[in-house]
């Protein structure tokens, strides 16, 4: 992802998230990934918000910090990061069909307008599941 944790303050981030709809969302995705990962919110570059830490080491050799699971708002919806793991793309995924919601799936992220689109409790045991797997020895 190429940025570190910074000492830039979640709390003046999501208290400058113009839209209230997207500011409570946001707001309880900190508290849902608060859950998920036992730990406390951090900026990531200028409007990422991660939770604990994360080590990789690339096949080629490249490697690097990122977070374990993290989020960004903007202007047209949320964007979840690491949640899209082996493990729980088929929670998101089955027969073709989104089972979480309207949702839009690329790159490994996942981008949704706003959470009451989703149901919530697949998300949360999609994030669960995304941390036990960052943080499972990799083999190979």
């Amino acid at each position: 992802m190429g940025m570190s944790p910074n000492n830039a303050s979640v709390v003046e981030l999501l208290q400058a998230v113009p839209n209230d709809e997207r500011r409570g969302d946001c707001e309880q995705l900190v508290a849902l990934m608060k859950d998920a990962s036992g730990c406390a919110p951090r900026m990531w570059g200028k409007n990422m918000v991660g939770f604990g830490d994360h080590h990789y080491k690339h096949e080629s050799g490249r490697e690097g910090d990122m977070f374990e699971i993290g989020f960004a708002a903007s202007k047209t919806g949320l964007t979840l990061y690491n949640a899209l793991r082996t493990t729980t793309r088929p929670m998101v995924l089955q027969l073709g069909k989104c089972k979480l919601g309207k949702c839009k799936l690329g790159g490994g992220c996942l981008y949704i307008k706003r959470l009451s689109d989703v149901d919530l409790a697949v998300l949360k045991d999609m994030l669960n599941a995304a941390v036990i797997e960052m943080r499972a020895p990799t083999t190979g």
